[in-house]
């Protein structure tokens, strides 16, 4: 038996689950839309351990062995396999870090550190902002000498994942800190939960595209030996 995942097909699926999920995260918030209540929590985008942050997961775990796959096909060329390597680590962290909520953790530690409020009510973006900024530096060679359509798509789904996840949570947190839980503020954590699964998504297809146009020999095979 053979399995074939045709990229833009691929991606064409997950963007359709993805509308989906979005459609019954808004039909959850009815309720505070309506001003009659709260969301229902297993479509909704702000809960954890629902069925979106399952799906998130997923979509950052597949990244990871995306990378981990083509990473394998470089293990002739020392630097290119260790790079690959570390993003196949970053996107397993981030599927971690999703499915457990470790960045929602260090909110509180960080905030009575710190001291911070208004955009940074959200304090876990200050020190994940450092980590983004050490990674870019590591990997900015590494981006331009990725093929050009590869590194278009990694970049506009960098650009949509990290201002989703950063971008849109500093005016979330300022605006939970002064209004709290509104109808607003489930708006704003729907554009930026779509952001993030939008930029997972075209990630994908970079990397499935790479494997599809770079490594035509690639296989996956299930044996006993």
């Amino acid at each position: 038996m053979e399995i074939r995942l045709h990229p833009k097909s691929l991606a064409m699926f997950l963007a359709a689950v993805t509308m989906a999920l979005g459609v019954l995260n808004l039909l959850s918030c009815i309720p505070v839309f309506m001003g009659t209540g709260y969301p229902f929590g297993s479509f909704n985008f702000d809960y954890e351990n629902n069925i979106p942050t399952l799906f998130s997961t997923l979509l950052l775990c597949f990244c990871a062995t995306l990378a981990f796959f083509i990473a394998r096909s470089k293990k002739s060329e020392r630097l290119l396999f260790l790079q690959w390597l570390g993003i196949a680590a970053a996107f397993l962290f981030l599927g971690i870090d999703e499915s457990t909520s470790l960045h929602e953790r260090l909110t509180e530690p960080v905030r009575n550190a710190v001291g911070t409020g208004a955009i940074f009510y959200y304090a876990w973006v200050i020190p994940y902002a450092v980590l983004l900024a050490v990674f870019v530096a590591i990997y900015l060679r590494f981006f331009f000498r990725l093929p050009p359509e590869t590194r278009k798509w990694v970049a506009i789904g960098a650009v949509l994942y990290v201002g989703g996840g950063i971008g849109l949570e500093l005016p979330g947190g300022a605006w939970y800190e002064l209004h709290g839980k509104d109808a607003v503020f489930y708006l704003l954590a729907t554009f930026e939960e779509l952001l993030e699964m939008t930029g997972c998504i075209l990630f994908i297809y970079a990397f499935s595209s790479y494997i599809d146009r770079h490594i035509p020999d690639f296989k996956i095979r299930i044996t006993s030996l």
